[in-house]
């Protein structure tokens, strides 16, 4: 650098001396910037090299993102045109959603009802319970067989979370049915990931009562 400043002011004095009059400001920065432009040149043309293998990196890197999500996205969705998979995962989702802590709390009033309810005989259920009870007796009829497998809070409110599981296949059949052919997968598909994030349905699906039986 000092190097390059101590050939630069003789070569502006020489000019002045040969031209035998003041340079003007415009000539004395343009003398100043030819002297210093050897330096100079080395440092932009880095510069601009820095400069071009960024812009070439930022776009080769912008273009595999792109890449890269466009290829995701493409196998998300070819996944889920697969009706069997596309159902399944639903139902999974579903399932560990409605079976997430579904023994944690006691047995209410009403649940504590069905379990006594459930545990009489099935012609006390079908003759004696219609004359009181405002429920139908199907739900008590399948509790009555579900308490083989015991009478625990997981155990009883587990029959109302299958149901609601199993509803999903049938809630995407009818909204492939109203949706025909071209768009009926995606309505049925939509429809059943609604029913399974339901707050209504997940909360009846933890729930020793009919209401889950009965909104499946």
């Amino acid at each position: 650098m000092k190097d390059s400043l101590r050939s630069a002011v003789p070569a502006i004095v020489r000019h002045q001396r040969e031209n035998g009059k003041a340079v003007p400001a415009r000539g004395f920065k343009e003398g100043c910037r030819d002297a210093l432009r050897p330096l100079h040149e080395p440092f932009l043309g880095a510069g601009r090299g820095y400069i071009s293998e960024f812009e070439r990196s930022w776009t080769s890197g912008r273009r595999s993102f792109i890449s890269v999500k466009l290829v995701n996205v493409e196998g998300i969705v070819s996944i889920f045109r697969n009706r069997v998979v596309s159902i399944a995962v639903i139902m999974v989702a579903a399932a560990l959603i409605r079976l997430f802590d579904i023994g944690e709390k006691p047995l209410w009033l009403d649940e504590a009802y069905s379990a006594w309810f459930a545990k009489q005989s099935l012609e006390y259920i079908w003759v004696v319970g219609p004359t009181f009870e405002l429920h139908p007796p199907l739900y008590y009829s399948l509790l009555h067989i579900w308490l083989l497998f015991g009478d625990s809070e997981t155990t009883l409110r587990l029959l109302s979370a299958l149901a609601g599981i199993a509803t999903i296949p049938l809630i995407y059949g009818l909204g492939r049915t109203i949706g025909g052919a071209k768009q009926g997968h995606w309505i049925g598909l939509l429809a059943s990931a609604l029913f399974a994030i339901s707050g209504l349905h997940i909360m009846y699906a933890q729930e020793a009562r009919s209401y889950g039986l009965l909104t499946a």
